[in-house]
């Protein structure tokens, strides 16, 4: 959980604000969202072929209604980065609290909008890797997957 102030948990059902960006270019708010759906969940996410177990991984789902947003054409691979606001009295000033970086998997087109499914950093350690046996470590495993894949960069 993410550290917040004393008075942001006394105000957790007061007035909320939604902002983000895609692409760390174009800014969006709850006004560019369809009101109800926005959602993210968190699931451990099981694959038979890595036999340590799942990982967690986050999706984001919305609907994006604002024109400018809709008319866009290519969503593939871009970047959404989410943050929730609480309004603070004291501050009179909202807080936020970062929601997570996210992948846009698939983009329809409605006649509501835009309907975004998007996914975490995770999501990108789902390749096959194409090696019939392997052994060693968790993480040599998975800096192997990171080495195989060229969307991961190491630093």
């Amino acid at each position: 959980m993410y550290p917040v102030s004393d008075d942001y948990i006394s105000q957790m059902h007061q007035s909320r604000s939604l902002t983000g960006l895609i692409d760390d270019t174009i800014p969006f708010t709850e006004d560019d969202v369809m009101h109800g759906s926005l959602s993210l969940t968190n699931q451990c996410m099981a694959n038979d072929a890595f036999g340590y177990g799942g990982v967690y991984i986050a999706q984001l789902k919305l609907t994006f209604t604002s024109r400018s947003l809709v008319n866009r054409k290519n969503w593939a691979n871009k970047k959404i980065t989410i943050q929730d606001g609480l309004y603070i009295d004291s501050l009179d000033d909202y807080e936020y609290v970062p929601l997570g970086e996210f992948y846009v998997s698939e983009a329809n087109h409605t006649l509501w909008g835009v309907e975004i499914t998007a996914y975490d950093a995770m999501s990108k350690f789902d390749k096959l890797l194409g090696y019939n046996n392997l052994s060693g470590e968790p993480y040599g495993l998975a800096y192997l997957a990171c080495l195989e894949s060229d969307e991961i960069d190491l630093l």
